[in-house]
């Protein structure tokens, strides 16, 4: 998760609930494109999933999933002295 980017749309996933690529562009103020090629960076990675409505793609964080990657990076800073 180096890309800030990526960051800031898991953020925006978990805390608005489920967006369009559409919407998630506008919000963060970056291309459609650009917003596609994270989220497909971040399905890849298991930390959102999409679901077609229609002609979009909605997409939403895997809960369980970024929680279980907060754990570990929070684990391995503790354990990193």
């Amino acid at each position: 998760m180096g890309q800030e980017t990526r960051l800031s749309i898991v953020r925006k996933l978990l805390d608005g609930g489920p967006r369009s690529v559409n919407a998630l562009a506008e919000e963060l103020d970056i291309l459609q494109n650009g917003a596609s090629t994270h989220l497909t960076i971040l399905a890849r990675a298991g930390l959102v999933v999409a679901e077609r409505r229609g002609s979009q793609r909605i997409y939403h964080a895997r809960r369980e999933t970024v929680e279980y990657l907060i754990g570990v990076l929070e684990n391995m800073l503790r354990h990193a002295d």
